[in-house]
């Protein structure tokens, strides 16, 4: 079992390497745009034709602010961040978090960030100050230039070079074989203020690792700094120190392959664990998980633990610029693509679970709201990581954003159709006229409606093809809801043959009443039974009827247990159903002839009559099932020729009908 634990390790190691590989490449073509340089301050320049144009005077400095104290010039600069940076370790050492972040920052803007990533501003900072600790200047060198120095001296001087400088030789010699690697220029900028310059921060990682030999001869506590790459190098072996290999050493080397590692084992360990209490909870429940949807929903979750435990610790590696932009960049990358997948599958299972539970209530807004939720979740998941992964690579989206509020009025005309379509859908939702499931006829077009969507919603025919109707035309369109409907109607006309006894119409009439009144699925309270039309051939009788069924397919199936009784009916009165014939009669004419007349009805007649359509109609029903218990609605289910014959199946069938 261990060696197919460390097997299955070794092949995701493998495989997040060449993952990592492809996102280092991806982050280094984001990361290799010049960062942006600081602007020149704003001069104002004279129009053509002005006085000073003429008089050829030179353009003067708009409104020129002063220069604060504090970068004033190369003296003030470094007791500047000097005093940040003590009072930034007394701040750790009182664990004020507040004035540490005000202590670093200001130590920060001491330093040009032109050409490094402005992330590692903190890490920057404390290398310089670790860099002074060493050459014994915690307050500011005799050689550098004071205000009044510049006003006097060196006023065209725009930088002073604070190290090498001869002040510090006797330092550097003191300790064998240490030979410094860069150096710290003052540099002024545009504005006036003195500042670290661009290169020297640039260089500050090597110049820390060349110096790092050299005693501490400062003030400050370095272990008060919190410098955790710090922390780690004291354990590392001296063979792996000051070694560098594509500007990272060779113990920042080793660290990152175990934190890869250890992300690995975070991953696993947090799939099992996940997998574990799942499994313990379906199974208190009574079921079984199945293990192929359990892997599809925690295999992104391992991903999102491993990508933000890489995303977190890659910065305590003190890695230098380049190596730290590539890396956080890649690390930041994959992280989103983690998230995003893992967010995108719980959506997933989140809207699989509610549409099960969607499917057991009567309502159907719930089976159109929940796929709508879901798509609108998913494209607020994808903005987000477009939005947060530009972010993280360092890519300016203000000129973007700013380009599409100027272009939405365009992109408003251009997206007409989309946004009434949108809104259409949103009136589908408030008004409902009708559900997925409903029988409708919109047009021309009738079927069964199948999805509701943003833009479209889509109708299965009758037919079984598929028609797509834009929800904008839903707004303007005449709905005819056949889901809706309580009652079904059906309207028929009987017609029976002419020469049949008044009596015997009117008890077939009420007969027909009766089996309405008792049948499981008609509507009792309205129906018309009537001997209404004398045909040419037929005495027809109106048949107008109501059925109140869930759907078609059970509308038919009452239908025809109705018309079967009435064929029943009409067999116990003796009564015969004309059809359209015609009888020719060669009478001869005789004078004697007598014609005998219908006798007149009594009082009781019709009454008579009615009792004795009543009577055939109870005779007809009186040992059906469905007496017994109201039948359910068609279920359409296959079954095998050999049930299919099997008499005692077919009369299980019939009862349950």
């Amino acid at each position: 079992m261990q060696s197919n634990f460390i097997q299955k390790l070794m092949h995701q190691l493998v495989n997040n390497s060449i993952l990592w590989s492809i996102l280092l490449i991806v982050s280094v073509e984001a990361q290799d745009q010049p960062p942006p340089q600081a602007n020149p301050q704003t001069q104002e320049q004279p129009a053509a034709g002005t006085p000073s144009d003429q008089t050829g005077e030179s353009p003067t400095i708009k409104n020129p602010e002063p220069v604060p104290t504090e970068f004033d010039s190369p003296w003030s600069l470094v007791d500047t961040f000097v005093q940040a940076m003590n009072s930034s370790t007394s701040a750790k050492e009182d664990n004020n978090t507040s004035l540490i972040d005000d202590f670093h920052d200001k130590a920060v803007s001491c330093l040009d960030m032109s050409k490094v990533n402005p992330e590692r501003g903190w890490l920057l900072s404390g290398r310089l100050i670790l860099i002074l600790n060493r050459l014994d200047e915690q307050q500011p060198s005799r050689f550098l230039w004071e205000k009044k120095d510049i006003e006097d001296y060196y006023t065209d001087e725009t930088e002073q070079r604070y190290f090498p400088h001869w002040f510090f030789d006797d330092i550097i010699d003191s300790t064998e074989g240490v030979k410094p690697i860069g150096s710290i220029v003052i540099a002024k900028q545009p504005d006036g203020r003195w500042l670290f310059s661009a290169d020297s921060v640039a260089g500050l990682d090597n110049l820390y690792i060349s110096l790092e030999k050299l005693p501490v001869l400062g003030a400050i506590d370095e272990s008060v700094l919190g410098a955790t790459d710090l922390w780690l190098k004291q354990f590392m072996p001296d063979s792996l120190k000051g070694k560098t290999l594509w500007t990272m050493e060779y113990w920042q080397w080793v660290t990152l392959f175990l934190f890869i590692l250890l992300g690995l084992v975070f991953d696993y360990s947090f799939r099992f664990i996940v997998r574990l209490i799942v499994t313990n909870i379906i199974r208190k429940q009574g079921g079984e998980p199945d293990r192929k949807k359990m892997r599809f929903a925690v295999r992104p979750a391992g991903l999102m633990v491993m990508s933000l435990f890489w995303l977190n610790l890659v910065f305590i590696l003190g890695l230098p610029d380049l190596a730290y932009t590539i890396i956080q960049g890649a690390a930041r990358v994959f992280a989103v693509l983690a998230c995003t997948l893992a967010f995108w599958r719980f959506t997933d299972l989140i809207s699989e679970a509610l549409m099960i539970k969607a499917a057991t209530t009567t309502t159907k807004l719930d089976d159109v709201l929940i796929p709508l939720m879901r798509t609108a979740i998913k494209i607020f998941i994808i903005v987000f990581a477009v939005i947060y992964g530009c972010l993280s690579l360092n890519f300016d989206i203000k000129p973007l954003l700013g380009s599409l509020a100027i272009g939405g009025v365009g992109f408003a005309f251009a997206a007409k159709d989309t946004i009434e379509n949108f809104f259409g859908s949103a009136t589908v939702l408030v008004d409902q006229p009708f559900s997925v499931g409903d029988w409708v006829l919109i047009g021309k077009v009738e079927g069964t409606v199948e999805t509701i969507g943003f833009r479209s919603t889509r109708i299965r025919t009758f037919y079984n093809s598929v028609v797509t109707i834009p929800n904008s035309n839903l707004v303007r369109a005449t709905v005819d809801n056949y889901g809706q409907r309580k009652y079904r109607r059906y309207k028929a006309s009987v017609g029976i043959q002419g020469d049949t006894p008044p009596e015997k119409v009117l008890a077939f009439t009420e007969g027909i009443r009766e089996l309405i009144r008792c049948h499981p699925y008609t509507r009792k309270d309205y129906y018309q039974i009537w001997f209404n039309h004398i045909g040419e051939s037929s005495l027809d009788i109106l048949i107008y009827v109501f059925h109140e069924t869930p759907d078609w397919t059970t509308e038919l199936r009452e239908r025809e247990r109705l018309l079967l009784d009435i064929l029943r009916l009409a067999d116990q009165l003796k009564v015969k159903f004309a059809f359209p014939t015609q009888k020719i009669h060669l009478v001869q004419e005789d004078e004697n002839e007598s014609y005998e007349s219908m006798e007149v009805p009594g009082a009781m007649a019709d009454r008579k009559g009615m009792v004795e359509g009543i009577k055939a109609a109870k005779n007809v029903i009186r040992n059906q099932p469905w007496k017994k218990q109201k039948p359910g609605v068609v279920v359409f289910s296959e079954s095998s020729q050999q049930e299919a014959d099997d008499e005692s199946f077919i009369e299980g069938r019939s009862e349950g009908s």
